[in-house]
């Protein structure tokens, strides 16, 4: 009865050994885990605060481009009136000219 106890205690201990070895390497692979999910997380928040940057550049780029386009719409229209005048000024100078060559 202690030859089995002896032995029933042995194993014991080597399984001990065996769960303490085992849960160790657990930890080990458990804290490894913890460290990469964090910095994912701190990869993921730059990423995010880089793409915001770009998009708020992007954004006033677009805005920019924007202003841009309205001034020479703007610009184009005067530039169609101006030639819209002198089109009508050219017309009134060829007809004065043609009235002032009959009258001659």
């Amino acid at each position: 009865m202690e030859m089995e106890f002896h032995r029933i205690k042995s194993k014991s201990i080597v399984s001990a050994r065996r769960l303490h070895k085992q849960i160790t390497e657990t930890s080990k692979k458990t804290v490894e885990q913890e460290e990469n999910i964090a910095d994912l997380l701190r990869k993921n928040t730059e990423l995010q605060q880089d793409m915001n940057i770009k998009e708020t550049n992007f954004k006033q780029e677009i805005s920019i481009l924007r202003d841009k386009s309205v001034k020479q719409d703007e610009f184009l229209k005067e530039q169609e009136a101006k030639i819209a005048d002198l089109d009508k000024k050219n017309t009134k100078l060829i007809q004065d000219l043609t009235e002032n060559k009959k009258n001659f």
